[in-house]
């Protein structure tokens, strides 16, 4: 697994954006899903938290990074 803030320096770079504006950019794309009323949406939001509740910016990139970027094993 790589370092998270590694990972965010790097999504960040991509998208010419710093990484505290990527992580509120996360965090407004995570709040509008939650408001959204799809249950679907919100219950792979949860899935993706430790706690089963709003996933924070950084279990979201990961989830993004292990399950979307990494190729399947």
């Amino acid at each position: 697994m790589k370092d998270i803030e590694k990972i965010f320096r790097q999504v960040a770079k991509n998208n010419n954006m710093t990484v505290k504006n990527l992580k509120k950019e996360i965090i407004l794309t995570i709040e509008a899903t939650m408001e959204s009323n799809s249950p679907e949406n919100i219950e792979i939001l949860k899935s993706i938290s430790k706690n089963g509740t709003v996933p924070t910016p950084e279990e979201f990139i990961m989830y993004v990074y292990n399950n979307i970027v990494l190729p399947p094993q």
